[in-house]
């Protein structure tokens, strides 16, 4: 799809459950060329913290986005560049 209607896609995904939601657009980032949504919700277990791999990290053509203000996880996101 799209960079727009997947950046588009995810702010809906977010705002469904800004507190554990979070998304990704894979590919070509900085082009109005084809590129993948990816979100996940991430639920808390005991003694659980996200993980985040490689393919979630900006270096790689992969933009994270999710709420600044209400992701439970935001301080352990990779810093943006």
């Amino acid at each position: 799809m799209k960079r727009a209607d997947a950046y588009d896609r995810g702010i809906l995904h977010i705002m469904q459950d800004p507190e554990h939601n979070i998304c990704g657009i894979i590919g070509q980032t900085h082009q109005e060329g084809l590129c993948t949504l990816k979100c996940l919700k991430l639920k808390a277990k005991p003694n659980f913290e996200p993980v985040f791999s490689h393919e979630w990290q900006y270096g790689d053509r992969v933009a994270l986005f999710f709420s600044e203000m209400f992701f439970k996880w935001k301080d352990l996101v990779p810093e943006r560049e």
